[in-house]
């Protein structure tokens, strides 16, 4: 971690920005259905098709954010500290072992629970070793999916970027010029994102190839930050924008989309950095949140963005005794408009929000904080 006196503001707008993200993604707070039988009209239909564009082209913002804000500060680091890429590389290891362990426990242990509840007990299904190794251990009950394949993904990306910083550094390669061949690789990869796309073959979200170009993007963000931010932040935004809404008419007619491997969100991901990195250098004092927050929440963004998915299970099991979560939950009507709003979900939400951070301060005033810094 870096010491107060040498963190970078915008890096932690950033971080805060992501993890609000995130949790936004996987808990879905603001989930609609259409009233009555009749066809609806297209104003009843904007909200929900907003809810969409912001869930697949903001919201998926965030995981990319996170491993471009690692990959730069490997790349910042590694030069001021020769230690440091083994420090990293160590520490990541550290916490996807500890955290898939925690997955896969809670996992079997509701397999065994209902077993041990079931009068037709089914034998205990096996984890594969793609779901350990690249997903982050299997899912989770009630949930779904583990978020840990962040973890597996990182580690995957920093030891690459560790061998091309020392590619960099090695007298054998000075004649080749790395920023050129890191421009060439950006390309390539986005060209093949669009390849996916033309051949229907999206790639899995958890798919290592759909995050390695972050790693000479943040090579380039680390050599020219200042010129990226001052001369190519409009032109990334209007990329951005651009992509954003040929992916939404790509899906609107059912083309498969992966959900990173677009240029949508490379594009979206490296604007979002050079847009907060501007504004900490334009408008000093100007922040997104409080820096107080925001310092808070991306030195612990780890244990938020573990602990979210934990946070919510308990919270369904407690409220399971008194609604059923796997039904329709509970419908408000929208006035004014054919649509009706799960306030079910919103709760689930905002208490699942609570006890997130609730669990994260309290666990970094004892000798764990590690595991969630």
């Amino acid at each position: 971690m870096q010491s107060p006196s040498t963190r970078h503001d915008y890096l932690d707008q950033l971080k805060a920005i992501s993890i609000c993200l995130v949790i936004f993604w996987h808990l879905r707070p603001l989930r609609l259905s259409y009233l009555g039988t009749s066809q609806t009209s297209w104003l009843d239909r904007i909200p929900s098709s907003l809810i969409y564009i912001f869930n697949h082209q903001i919201a998926l913002l965030a995981v990319p954010s996170f491993i471009l804000i690692s990959l730069f500060l490997l790349f910042e680091k590694s030069t001021q500290n020769k230690s440091y890429p083994l420090k990293r590389i160590s520490r990541i290891a550290f916490l996807y072992i500890f955290w898939t362990t925690i997955q896969t426990t809670i996992y079997y242990l509701f397999i065994y629970r209902n077993a041990s509840v079931s009068e037709n007990a089914q034998k205990v299904p096996n984890i594969s070793i793609e779901t350990v190794l690249l997903r982050g251990g299997p899912k989770l009950p009630l949930i779904g999916e583990s978020v840990f394949y962040f973890l597996s993904i990182l580690l995957c990306l920093t030891i690459l970027a560790v061998i091309y910083h020392r590619m960099l550094c090695s007298r054998l390669f000075k004649i080749i010029d790395f920023e050129k061949v890191s421009g060439l690789l950006v390309i390539t990869a986005l060209v093949l994102f669009e390849a996916e796309i033309w051949y229907e073959k999206p790639s899995p979200y958890w798919a290592l190839k759909s995050f390695l170009v972050y790693i000479p993007i943040a090579y380039l963000l680390k050599q020219h930050i200042d010129i990226f931010a001052t001369r190519y932040s409009t032109l990334l935004g209007m990329i951005y924008c651009l992509f954003s809404i040929h992916d939404i008419f790509l899906e609107s007619n059912g083309v498969p989309l992966g959900l990173y491997s677009r240029i949508s969100i490379v594009a979206g991901s490296v604007w979002l950095f050079c847009v907060l990195y501007q504004m900490s250098k334009v408008k000093q004092g100007f922040y997104i949140f409080p820096q107080q927050l925001a310092t808070f929440t991306a030195k612990y963004s780890l244990g938020i963005f573990s602990l979210h998915q934990y946070a919510q299970l308990i919270i369904l099991l407690i409220f399971s005794s008194v609604i059923q979560t796997k039904t329709k939950g509970i419908w408000i009507p929208i006035s004014g408009l054919g649509i009706s709003l799960n306030i079910f979900s919103v709760v689930v939400y905002i208490f699942t929000v609570v006890l997130t951070f609730a669990a994260v301060f309290a666990i970094a005033r004892t000798p764990l904080k590690k595991i969630v810094s």
